[in-house]
């Protein structure tokens, strides 16, 4: 009886001890395979693949999309935001909204410009966002995309301007 029990611990102990001895092995095939690799590419070609690397290891960057909004009667900012969200939405799903990093950076009641900010992977699917809002609140609007900034100061700058 004592055998019967051991045998599936047995064989769970020489799946595990395989297991380990077949990573240890990719584990070390991977990095002569490196190694190789730098070896016939060249120093510079290494050089090369660290630069990419760190590229793909940064943080992402942002865009300011300033824009312009035309309608007949005053939108608030709180209405505003509810719109482009609304209609990022529809257009995009909640997935890609939290991945973008979609927000309303800025918004100047005076001027009825502002800034949206979105990481910079996104924005050509924020300015395609911001051209299919057409309510907000009670109003009737359009949002017409008008430029894109790395900074918030010169996206703020051009909002403010008349």
């Amino acid at each position: 009886m004592d055998e019967i029990e051991l045998a599936p611990l047995l064989a769970l102990s020489a799946v595990a001890s395989l297991a380990m001895v077949l990573s240890v092995l990719a584990y070390a095939e991977a990095r002569r395979v490196r190694e190789l690799l730098e070896a016939v590419l060249g120093s510079a070609r290494a050089r090369e693949l660290a630069r990419i690397r760190r590229a793909f290891s940064r943080k992402p960057r942002r865009r300011y999309i300033v824009f312009q909004v035309i309608s007949d009667d005053d939108v608030s900012e709180k209405s505003l935001y509810q719109a482009i969200m609304r209609s990022a939405r529809r257009l995009l799903g909640s997935a890609a909204i939290a991945d973008s990093g979609l927000t309303l950076a800025y918004y100047n009641a005076a001027t009825r410009r502002g800034v949206l900010r979105v990481r910079s992977d996104y924005k050509n699917a924020a300015m395609a966002v911001l051209s299919t809002v057409r309510r907000a609140g009670n109003s009737n609007i359009l949002a017409v995309p008008i430029t894109a900034s790395g900074t918030i100061k010169k996206a703020k700058r051009a909002a403010d301007r008349f």
